[in-house]
């Protein structure tokens, strides 16, 4: 059983080891982004919709007709690269794929490294406790938003409406000179970073104590087979936990300075729709893009460190 998490060989120089660790969390977000984007994209345009307070309303057999309607109406605007958020909406993705996935997945080890050193868990290199798995999984998830939150306020803004910025330049120099930083680049950050934690909790974090727990009672071997179950479940576990965050920080992060005064005016917003129902907009494609996601990542990442191995 390998002492991390992920396979990575203690044969490199240290910054080289570490180096990769970190890069190879951006390549596998990225390579993840490109089959789990399109539902994503469907995500966002559900859950920012004006009318997605009526569509909490619908029974199953008429909430399946505005999905459908929602895939075709996204097609027919412009074909394939509209499930993208188009061009802009594609590159935009990958720049907060390279900047976020680098510090939520490939900093995951290095962090969690420090916790147990911190914590005096450093008897057996192959076990580390439940509770510095979560908290290590959280403190890069919170990491990567303060760092990153930019590029999330452009992607999902793209996202949205495709027609709204040229390119994604113009994207942020438009944020900046008339929001500002912190009202614009770095909106919704607090909601993003608990967005993040919660959902790196119950994705690397999860998949690490599932893992874990598979391969010590000889459940699985240590293959993809068990990195794609594990995996699976994950995915079903940050759809649920996080949905209720994610929503209030696609309508607060995809509004204007003054359509909602605060987060806060913005939950009370959300809550006078439909109550908890409100805060499930969207919830059929943002489980199917956290499963595929989930399983494209962490696959390609078990993929990468095992070829470093070799």
């Amino acid at each position: 059983m390998s002492p991390t998490l992920f396979h990575y060989t203690s044969n490199w120089p240290a910054i080289a080891s570490k180096f990769f660790l970190v890069l190879s969390g951006g390549i596998a977000g990225c390579v993840a982004e490109l089959f789990a984007l399109p539902f994503d994209t469907l995500k966002v345009k559900s859950q920012a919709s004006p009318g997605s307070e009526d569509n909490c309303r619908l029974s199953i057999s008429s909430k399946f007709k505005q999905t459908i309607k929602i895939f075709g109406d996204t097609y027919k605007k412009e074909g394939l690269y509209s499930f993208y958020g188009g061009k802009t909406g594609l590159k935009a993705a990958f720049q907060r794929q390279l900047v976020m996935s680098s510090v939520k997945f490939g900093c995951y080890e290095l962090v969690k490294n420090k916790y147990c050193n911190l914590l005096g868990f450093t008897q057996d290199p192959n076990f580390s406790p439940h509770i510095v798995k979560l908290l290590s999984s959280a403190t890069t998830g919170g990491l990567a938003v303060l760092i990153g939150q930019p590029t999330d306020v452009v992607k999902v803004r793209i996202q949205a409406n495709m027609d709204r910025y040229r390119s994604i330049s113009q994207a942020y120099k438009d944020i900046y000179f008339h929001e500002g930083v912190i009202r614009g680049l770095w909106r919704g950050t607090f909601p993003g970073i608990l967005r993040n934690m919660l959902i790196n909790m119950a994705d690397i974090g999860l998949y690490d104590i599932i893992k874990d727990g598979v391969l010590r009672n000889n459940i699985m071997g240590d293959n993809w087979f068990c990195f794609v179950i594990c995996s699976f479940w994950t995915g079903i576990a940050a759809t649920i936990i996080s949905s209720p965050v994610d929503v209030v920080k696609t309508v607060y992060s995809n509004s204007t300075q003054n359509e909602h005064e605060n987060l806060w005016d913005c939950c009370k917003y959300l809550w006078k729709e439909n109550g908890i129902r409100s805060f499930y907009r969207g919830v059929t494609f943002n489980a199917c893009r956290q499963i595929i996601y989930n399983i494209v990542i962490f696959v390609t990442l078990e993929a990468l460190r095992n070829q470093m191995d070799n």
